[in-house]
């Protein structure tokens, strides 16, 4: 990703309503951080969502998913 620099491509992921849901006890939050990052140094609009008390593992994200969904819109 970090080459990626197709302008076709970086529209088409830019319009995938990108989420990266993590949690400040994750062991996947740098990675989601450090996508972050690259993603907006491409312009390319998404929601970074670090969870203050929650990890990696399902409880959480049988929480945050609802959530996510709900702010869908066409």
């Amino acid at each position: 990703m970090p080459n990626l620099g197709d302008p076709w491509y970086l529209d088409q992921i830019g319009q995938m309503g990108i989420v990266l849901g993590t949690g400040e006890w994750d062991f996947c939050r740098d990675d989601n951080i450090r996508l972050s990052h690259i993603l907006n140094s491409k312009g390319i609009a998404h929601w970074l969502d670090v969870r203050n008390g929650t990890g990696h593992d399902w409880p959480w994200w049988r929480d945050m998913f609802p959530h996510y969904l709900s702010r869908i819109t066409n």
